[in-house]
């Protein structure tokens, strides 16, 4: 909620009340919300790691890593409390604050208390911690890497493979590829050789038709933990990609006798088919029905069907109008993206961790906007056929079972009847030609077909009333229009183009995709806008003569009526104290 620089206004805590004691109750940030929050519960360490979580991502980024942070302070003086729980909470939330910034102090200072601390949870947070201040970093990383790889605790070691991830992600450095790669058949640790298959992944996400290749022999590896490895690096490089290459590998380890490779293989083959229809890729049925018979076997391990599961939401993320997406629109790393995934593959120690998987998302929209903001109605054309990029259908497909005629069951004594019948027939044909002197010729008459005759003209009758499917589908249109706002692909969006003779063109013709702004070629023309639902439950109906334009601004009257502003969310509930009251004497 508050992963975008924690803008939105809170009540303020009381525990956020001015010294003075003047009690005023303006608005704070989500950041300055959770930080009292976090000073507050300092002896409950179960909401102290959810603030420390949260207070990472309201303030990812916002320390450059030489003035002092009070965030920074803050999650640092709740590790020092030793607490396992709340510690890997502060460690993640320390190299979130302090994200790419490469801080000696702060790589410093989470170093020497991992190999301080006893509890491996604070080890696995502050590795990770470093590995997300080494973002983007590249040849400035390589001291903490070296020192991390070096070390005897694996824990370390599981966060140097992250921090090649972070600092070399998209760049397929040749020297992190070798790195990761030398890792993943030389370190004692299964979990160190899966996090350096992962983070190939990261490394590669750019190049996702290479990954197939280079992650093979890993995906026929003896160790189960390096196959799983292999799984989810193909799901994060080729994600969205539907690559036929990577799927193929994919449904091996989904049949694997391990049951944490076959959750990997699931949960990747997800992410490299979202947003794929039938048309486009036809082994989407086949991947979807994988997901439903394994959700629903009951004989499945627990694990795959977590993947299961986790694949179904993955493959549909945000209502089928979302995908994974590494780069922005301008081909720049997103950031928020790659710690999305980065996080949410941490759900191996804590499945909380998976919603970390919202920050990969980005909106698969199209979204026109004139100098007011506002949506007109307006269309572009795509120059593909309709089916090649529409929504897969919802649910399971409908079966219709065709009706099928008994056949007539004829007696044998009727059989034999018609059989003395027709030699009759024969035998006074025979006699009438004999005497007419004609040999050869029989008289007109009216006979009864036999059995396989009457076969053959019920085909033919059936075949001319039934139309084939091809003459009875209609041809499907080569282009179709698209209206604002709409879902368009990545891939689809190479194919859509504006109408010369539309009336609004685009400021900057570089794509399709996103918010874009249109001007209006017909000035002296009266605007139409896209009718937006309202927050009320009642809508203000328009005056008369007023043109649709006004449903932007009936709604928002609409609201005024209602007690709404724009945007305005639930309040968030006010700060209580759980209390286990005691049974008093004498009650059970």
């Amino acid at each position: 909620m508050f992963a975008n620089g924690g803008s939105q206004k809170l009540q303020r805590p009381e525990s956020a009340t001015p010294a003075d004691g003047s009690g005023t109750s303006e608005a704070v940030t989500a950041s300055e919300y959770l930080l009292a929050a976090l000073r507050r519960e300092s002896g409950n360490e179960v909401v102290q790691h959810g603030a420390c979580l949260g207070l990472g991502l309201a303030a990812m980024g916002s320390w450059d890593g030489v003035d002092d942070n009070d965030i920074y302070e803050e999650l640092k003086l709740t590790l020092f409390r030793d607490s396992a729980v709340a510690g890997e909470a502060a460690g993640l939330a320390m190299g979130l604050v302090s994200i790419g910034n490469g801080s000696e102090k702060a790589l410093e200072e989470m170093l020497t208390y991992a190999e301080e601390t006893e509890h491996e949870k604070i080890i696995r947070g502050l590795a990770l911690g470093m590995a997300l201040t080494c973002y983007g970093r590249e040849d400035d990383a390589e001291e903490i890497i070296e020192t991390m790889s070096s070390s005897k605790e694996p824990i370390l070691r599981y966060g140097a493979m992250y921090a090649v991830a972070m600092a070399y992600c998209g760049t397929a450095d040749n020297k992190a590829i070798r790195k990761l790669l030398y890792t993943a058949v030389t370190d004692v640790s299964d979990d160190v050789r899966r996090a350096a298959v992962i983070c190939l992944g990261f490394v590669l996400f750019r190049h996702p038709k290479q990954v197939p290749k280079i992650v093979a022999l890993s995906a026929d590896s003896c160790f189960p933990h390096v196959r799983y490895g292999a799984a989810m690096a193909l799901g994060i490089a080729c994600a969205g990609t539907g690559l036929a290459s990577a799927s193929e590998i994919l449904e091996r380890l989904a049949a694997d006798p391990s049951d944490f490779v076959r959750q990997g293989a699931l949960i990747a083959l997800a992410m490299v088919y979202m947003q794929h229809s039938e048309a486009r890729t036809p082994k989407v049925v086949e991947i979807r029905k994988l997901f439903e018979k394994t959700i629903g076997d009951m004989h499945e391990d627990v694990m795959t069907k977590f993947g299961a599961i986790l694949a179904y939401g993955i493959i549909d993320s945000g209502g089928r109008n979302s995908s994974i997406a590494l780069t922005s629109l301008s081909g720049h790393r997103r950031m928020t993206a790659v710690v999305g995934l980065a996080l949410f593959t941490q759900y191996w120690y804590w499945f909380p961790m998976v919603h970390f998987f919202g920050l990969a998302l980005r909106p698969t929209s199209f979204v026109a906007l004139n100098k007011d903001l506002k949506l007109p109605v307006l269309e572009v054309q795509c120059n593909t056929r309709p089916s090649l990029f529409a929504y897969p259908p919802m649910g399971p497909p409908k079966k219709v079972k065709a009706e099928e005629k008994a056949p007539v069951a004829v007696l044998s004594v009727t059989a034999k009847a018609l059989a003395r019948e027709s030699r009759k027939e024969k035998e006074k044909a025979k006699a009438a030609a004999s005497a007419s002197g004609v040999e050869g010729e029989t008289p007109e008459k009216e006979t009864k077909p036999d059995d396989m005759e009457i076969d053959a003209v019920t085909k033919s009758e059936n075949e001319k009333e039934t139309p084939s499917k091809a003459e009875a589908t209609k041809e499907e249109p080569t282009s179709f229009m698209i209206s604002n706002p709409s879902r368009i692909l990545d891939e689809q969006a190479k194919s859509v183009i504006w109408p010369k003779e539309a009336r609004y063109q685009p400021v900057r013709t570089d794509g399709v995709r996103g918010f874009i702004l249109v001007k209006d070629t017909r000035l002296d023309e009266e605007e139409k806008f896209v009718e937006l639902n309202s927050l009320a439950t009642a809508r203000a109906p328009p005056e008369s003569g007023s043109s649709v334009e006004t449903s932007v601004q009936v709604s928002s009257a609409a609201n005024e009526q209602a007690g709404l502003d724009e945007g305005s969310e639930p309040e968030a509930p006010e700060p209580f104290e759980y209390v286990d009251e005691e049974p008093a004497d004498g009650e059970n």
